[in-house]
């Protein structure tokens, strides 16, 4: 593992300063990105990256996964989109938008013009007004933490572990889990299909899952559990229409005193395939 803190004699080593002038020099061109800004009006990053609002109201996307398709979708914005603008070398570029439904996208470039983050500002109508729903993105791995689900008969709480020695980590995950146990998500779809469904969890021994969605379509599975938290592939789930549904998970068999449930994610198909 290559260690960049510093040397016993308290200097900085190469690659920590390479590091730091960098995120300097990146600040440096978008300061509107962090000073004075507040926080995502989703409450969360978006499966591309994240967002932030500007002391002028306007809202500062940066995008760390650039899309293959060339389009960019913003969930669940209520508010009219006046622009958007690619900053590219301190120019501005406009952005061809549309919507669908509470939808934005955002047309970019196929080339993506910044090596570390790109950032698009977003000049809209008013407050950021956000509906809190989250949504599964067309194109991208959507993960999905507890902390936004409706728990029935079991517990959601912080979980604090060291990984290595120094390094403490923390989630809130999902234990005390009983035979009518469920963890409830609403979700909002914007294309209709097919997505592989996957849960991280951590546990004991071999598990039976359940994903029910409102419609009707179920995936259960039956994987094996470590104590170290990761994602199992639990099977594809089909969403018919378009709009909100909910998905619920449930234990069918296991370790119920061993089980800590933190997530679930969803890949579309086509991205699979």
């Amino acid at each position: 593992m290559l260690n960049i803190g510093p040397k016993p004699d308290g200097s900085i080593p190469p690659e920590a300063q390479n590091s730091l002038v960098t995120s300097g020099n990146w600040i440096a061109k978008y300061p509107q990105v962090l000073y004075g800004a507040e926080a995502s009006p989703w409450r969360h990053a978006l499966p591309w990256g994240d967002v932030t609002v500007s002391t002028n109201g306007k809202l500062n996307l940066t995008v760390f996964n650039w899309p293959l398709d060339g389009v960019l979708w913003l969930p669940n914005l209520k508010n009219s989109v006046t622009s958007a603008v690619l900053w590219v070398n301190g120019n501005r570029q406009e952005l061809e938008i549309c919507r669908t439904r509470d939808w934005v996208s955002i047309m970019l470039p196929a080339k993506r013009p910044e090596k570390l983050i790109s950032v698009i500002e977003l000049e809209i109508e008013g407050l950021p007004q956000v509906e809190d729903i989250y949504s599964i993105d067309p194109i991208y791995s959507t993960e999905i933490t507890v902390d936004f689900a409706n728990v029935s008969e079991c517990t959601i709480a912080e979980k604090r572990w060291m990984e290595k020695f120094g390094e403490w980590k923390h989630i809130n995950q999902v234990n005390n889990w009983g035979a009518s146990s469920k963890v409830v998500w609403e979700i909002d779809v914007l294309k209709p299909g097919t997505y592989q469904t996957e849960l991280n969890y951590a546990g004991e021994g071999r598990l039976v899952w359940s994903i029910l969605s409102d419609e009707g379509s179920m995936v259960q599975n039956q994987q094996n559990s470590s104590s170290i938290y990761s994602y199992h592939q639990m099977g594809v789930m089909k969403f018919e229409k378009a709009g909100k549904h909910t998905v619920t998970v449930s234990l069918l068999n296991g370790h119920n005193d061993k089980i800590s449930l933190n997530a679930i994610r969803f890949t579309p198909r086509a991205t699979v395939d």
